[in-house]
C-alpha cells in the first residue's frame, strides 16, 4: 500500500516526531527507498534592536544550532537502517520549508506526525501537518498513537469530485494484500430527526451510483456501503476499525486547495488512526539518483 522509493520525514525531535519518523523507516526499509529528514526552527517572532550589537552571528544560525545538532545524531542512527539518509534543518515557517524541501527532492511522500496528544488539541491542530496537508504536491501520512506498523484494513471514503477519483486510483495500485472498504455518507437534511435514521433505507440509487463510481475507476472488487449520517462523523466512527484512513483533498488546484475542505479537515485533526491524505492530482515519479546528489538548502553535514 504504501511502498514508496522517496520519502521526507518532518520531525521536531518530539514523541509525535519519533512515531513519524519510525514509520517512515519502516515503509522505506520495505521498499528499498531512500529517506531524508527535515527539521524546522521556527525564528522568534520578534527580538531586541540590540541583538546584532551583542551577536556576530548570524540569528539563523543561532536558532537552528539545537536543531543541526540533533539532526546529526538522528541520521546518524537511522544510516544504520537505511544507508544514504539525508537530514535537513532550515529556519522559518515549518510547513513551508517542508513542502518546499519535498518539492526541491520531488519525493514520493511526506510523513509528519500530529502534535495533538488529546481530542482537544487536535481540534486545535491547524498548524503544521495541517498546512502540509493542504499545500503538499504529493501524498501526506498524519501519524498518530504510535508508528504505523502494519496495514491490514483500508478505509476509503468516496465522494464524487476529483480528489476521491484520485483516492480511489490510487488504493486501486497499491491494494495487494490489504483489505480495502469504500464508504460514502449522506448527510440527514437538517429537518429530519436523527432519530429516524434508521427507519430509512440506505438510498439504494446512492448505492447503485457508488457501485458505478468504483467499478469505472478500477475498483470492482472493493467492498462498499453507503451510510446515513453526517460524512465527517460517520467516518471517524468507523476508522478505529482500521489501520488507515485513505482520504483525498477537494478536486482543486494551486492556491484554491488551501481549502483543504470540512470533511477531510475534520478526518485529519480527529481521526484516532493514520490518515493518508491524497492530492486530486495524481503522484508524480521519485526524483532520480543525480537529482538527489545535487546540493541543496541547510543539508546537514555528511
Amino acid at each position: 500500500m504504501l511502498a514508496w522509493k522517496n520519502v521526507l520525514v518532518a520531525t521536531d525531535f518530539s514523541a509525535s516526531g519519533k512515531e513519524a519518523v519510525a514509520t517512515a523507516v519502516s515503509l522505506v526499509k520495505r521498499s528499498s527507498g531512500a529517506l531524508a529528514a527535515i527539521s524546522v526552527a521556527e525564528r522568534p517572532p520578534m527580538f531586541p534592536h540590540t541583538f546584532h550589537e551583542r551577536h556576530s552571528e548570524d540569528p539563523d544560525e543561532l536558532w537552528s544550532r539545537q536543531g543541526r545538532k540533533s539532526m546529526k545524531a538522528l541520521v546518524s542512527r537511522l544510516r544504520r537502517q537505511v544507508p544514504g539518509t539525508r537530514g535537513f534543518v532550515r529556519v522559518g515557517t515549518p510547513w513551508r520549508e517542508i513542502v518546499a524541501l519535498a518539492e526541491e527532492l520531488r519525493v514520493e511522500a511526506i510523513v509528519v506526525g500530529s502534535r495533538g496528544l488529546t481530542r482537544i488539541q487536535r481540534l486545535l491542530l491547524g498548524s503544521t501537518a495541517e498546512n502540509v496537508v493542504r499545500h503538499a504536491p504529493c501524498p501526506v501520512l498524519v501519524v498518530r498513537n504510535g508508528p504505523l506498523k502494519r496495514i491490514r484494513r483500508v478505509l476509503l471514503p468516496v465522494d464524487w469530485d476529483e480528489g476521491s477519483k484520485a483516492a480511489v486510483r490510487y488504493v486501486v495500485q497499491r491494494d495487494e494484500g490489504v483489505k480495502v472498504e469504500a464508504i460514502h455518507a449522506i448527510a440527514f437534511p437538517r429537518l429530519i430527526e436523527p432519530e429516524l435514521g434508521d427507519a430509512l433505507s440506505d438510498d439504494a440509487p446512492s448505492s447503485r451510483k457508488l457501485r458505478k463510481f468504483l467499478d469505472r475507476l478500477g475498483a470492482k472488487g472493493i467492498p462498499a456501503q453507503v451510510v446515513l449520517g453526517e460524512p465527517a462523523e460517520t467516518i471517524l466512527d468507523a476508522a478505529p476499525d482500521f489501520d488507515l484512513v485513505v482520504i483525498a483533498t477537494r478536486g482543486r488546484k494551486g492556491a484554491a486547495r488551501a481549502v483543504l475542505g470540512s470533511v477531510a479537515e475534520k478526518v485529519v485533526r480527529r481521526a484516532e488512526v493514520p490518515v493518508l491524505v491524497v492530492p486530486p492530482t495524481r503522484p508524480r515519479k521519485t526524483s532520480t539518483g543525480t537529482r538527489r546528489k545535487r546540493a541543496i538548502r541547510g543539508e546537514v553535514a555528511r
